[in-house]
């Protein structure tokens, strides 16, 4: 394919997907004028930006996007309100439900982008894309409150649907960038994963433990996690902790990375303004990834994955009344056995709460 060909494909590959993003913030707008009942939180809309050449570096997780939307509490679809109301949530009074959806990208290519050749030691080219549904329940822990002082739960459930391989459009998506950006080209996507559904279902329960304000508007927030996802992208169980300290932190579960459980829930008041540090780290026992270990139903490259992987994370958020800013660098251990050196990179959140 020549250069003007790739260039042409590009251009209206990215023109339509900025099309559909388009319409989602109209959509989101419209079903944000919505009443929500008192107390609870209005509709929020999430859009997140990853890319390791933050860090000037372009390997491996090289690129994410994702666009997320969450409807107001209480405002759950009817084929979801048996799970919000009759599902046992074992150690906490539920108070809020709420829905969402979510639509994103993901990018992955070996170290060398450069060469035409198979690499047989680094993961293979890869692009995921994916529509999905997100339910989630939050409320209070009164036995641990009563214990520690202000507790609250979340409980997410996300169930994504899409496809892996070359309709994913992630060489149309890193050609894209490269162009723009003024880089070469990357010259490996003929040995890509193939095309095949991606079903993935995702469960993560957190907690959110504020200290007591001892010098307003100071305070310090520890959120713990556990989690698993089960599909033909992903098989793990995970366990992590996050610390946030800062001036009128929200009272919410913090700012998320594209791989990471989408956390929107909170209370309806808002901070005029408020700036956080946060810290965290996450541990993952992999029993599955696709980016790693090929495709499911057919044979193809792939590389041996590290079943234990960790990752280390800091960052900050600045709060303007209904926007929020977030930045995290986000640093991984090594995935596979031949991998060289750990990777980096860093995740922008931009959240517009209506």
């Amino acid at each position: 394919m020549t250069n003007g060909r790739i260039s042409s494909l590009s251009f209206w590959c990215h023109r339509g997907v900025l099309r559909l993003a388009s319409w989602l913030l109209l959509v989101a707008a419209l079903l944000a004028a919505r009443e929500v009942k008192a107390g609870g939180q209005g509709p929020v809309l999430t859009m997140t930006e990853e890319n390791d050449l933050f860090l000037n570096t372009d390997r491996h997780y090289t690129q994410g996007l994702k666009f997320t939307y969450m409807f107001g509490d209480d405002e759950v679809p009817d084929f979801a309100i048996g799970w919000a109301t009759n599902l046992p949530s074992l150690g906490y009074e539920v108070q809020h439900a709420k829905a969402g959806f979510t639509i994103g990208q993901s990018i992955f290519t070996p170290a060398d982008t450069a060469t035409t050749a198979l690499i047989p030691t680094d993961r293979p080219y890869a692009g995921w894309l994916y529509l999905g549904l997100i339910l989630q329940r939050n409320g209070t822990n009164q036995f641990l409150g009563q214990i520690f002082g202000q507790h609250r739960s979340l409980e997410n459930l996300e169930i994504s649907l899409g496809v892996v391989g070359p309709w994913a459009l992630g060489k149309e998506a890193q050609t894209w960038v490269h162009q723009l950006r003024g880089f070469d080209l990357p010259q490996g996507w003929s040995h890509q994963l193939r095309n095949e559904p991606a079903v993935q279902f995702r469960y993560t329960r957190m907690w959110d433990h504020r200290s007591p304000e001892v010098w307003e508007p100071f305070s310090i927030d520890l959120i713990p996690h556990w989690g698993a996802s089960l599909g033909t992208v992903y098989v793990f169980g995970n366990v992590g902790v996050t610390v946030r300290m800062g001036l009128n932190v929200p009272l919410d579960f913090g700012t998320s990375t594209i791989d990471a459980p989408t956390v929107e829930s909170g209370e309806g008041i808002r901070p005029k303004w408020g700036v956080y540090a946060f810290s965290g780290v996450d541990g993952r026992a992999v029993g599955w990834n696709t980016f790693l270990d090929g495709n499911v139903f057919r044979d193809t490259d792939h590389v041996e994955k590290r079943n234990l992987v960790g990752d280390f994370k800091v960052g900050g958020v600045l709060v303007l009344k209904k926007v929020e800013l977030g930045y995290t660098y986000i640093l991984r251990s090594a995935e596979y056995v031949s991998q060289q050196q750990r990777d980096a990179f860093g995740s922008i959140s931009l959240k517009w709460k209506f």
